[in-house]
């Protein structure tokens, strides 16, 4: 495990670059108000360090999936984007403030045509790159919205996330729901901690997948459980039936003992079948979610914020906690 250095307190998220040219990058956001640049070839130290968030945390980074020296961070209810060609002392691109209230998460479309961000408001904004301006609004959570992720398959919809312990899909281009489900409802109580339902985090796969493996949602949720939902579930009256749950990994299945507070689908499977989900019992498993079997268990012993993979051999699960460091583990592929 090699760690990281660059943040001066607790690490809330981190991204992975993709594509030949930036492999080795990595971006991460703290509660020191900061983002950090690594080069996973070189030192363990920082290459780049920016500041222009006002001292605020940033909860969530991200790459431009089609030009990797764009990256996109949220601070408050803003979001920042800035070149990293242009170094530390350059400033920000853009900055858009279009949220009612501060910005949980941000995922940017495949064709990088569309950026999201859900808010502790319940909504999420939808923000039209090519012309800098609000494209819709989506409001559905009646709490918190914490996680939003664009639907693999499918250029117009996406689905949401909240502490309601809602799941929506979304027509963003219509602003219409298409399906809503309650995790409250599907749950099993008998299996669950103390905890509700909550939605922490939800992840697509990061690779183009054809079939049903590449319409995939995986659910991080607050009574300790992992879910892998079908986005193109059957269509019928029920609305909650345009989410097809597909496995539910939980304790039974040697599972998390308490919250899941991050999930992902790992960069390094081409097949879609590998994911990861970290816990607030400081533990990360790492799953074959299509037999519902656990393939490995870490002992993480810190408390896992965010994680991304990379598509590699070696240094392939980044791990953001409650420590100042980033943990590179190399994971079998």
């Amino acid at each position: 495990m090699r760690r990281l250095k660059g943040h001066s307190s607790s690490i809330l998220c981190c991204a992975a670059a993709s594509g030949d040219g930036s492999a080795a990058g990595l971006v991460s956001g703290g509660e020191d108000g900061r983002v950090c640049v690594f080069d996973l070839r070189g030192s363990n130290e920082a290459s780049q360090k920016y500041s222009f968030f006002d001292g605020l945390p940033v909860p969530s980074v991200c790459y431009n999936p089609v030009d990797m020296n764009l990256v996109y961070a949220a601070a408050g209810s803003s979001i920042y984007c800035f070149d990293l060609r242009l170094g530390s002392s350059a400033d920000v691109i853009a900055k858009h403030t279009i949220n009612a209230d501060d910005i949980n998460q941000l995922a940017v479309n495949r064709k990088a045509t569309f950026l999201a961000a859900s808010d502790d408001s319940g909504e999420t904004k939808i923000l039209d790159l090519k012309n800098n301006r609000t494209f819709k609004t989506l409001r559905g959570h009646t709490n918190i919205c914490s996680a939003v992720q664009f639907h693999p398959l499918r250029p117009w919809e996406l689905v949401t996330g909240g502490l309601d312990s809602k799941m929506i899909k979304w027509d963003f281009n219509r602003g219409k729901q298409l399906a809503a489900l309650d995790l409250g409802c599907v749950s099993d109580a008998s299996k669950q901690i103390f905890n509700p339902p909550f939605v922490h985090a939800l992840a697509c796969p990061q690779r183009e997948i054809s079939g049903e493996l590449g319409r995939t949602v995986a659910v991080a949720r607050g009574d300790g459980g992992t879910d892998v939902y079908d986005l193109n579930g059957p269509a019928k009256r029920d609305p909650s039936q345009g989410l097809a749950r597909k496995c539910s990994l939980d304790v039974d299945q040697g599972g998390h003992t308490a919250p899941v507070s991050h999930v992902n689908f790992a960069s390094f499977d081409e097949s879609g079948r590998t994911v990861i989900s970290g816990g607030n019992d400081s533990s990360i498993k790492i799953w074959d979610w299509t037999a519902c079997e656990l393939k490995l268990s870490l002992n993480h012993n810190r408390k896992v914020n965010w994680m991304t993979t990379r598509a590699s051999s070696s240094d392939n699960l980044i791990v953001a906690d409650t420590s100042k460091f980033l943990r590179v583990y190399s994971v079998p592929v």
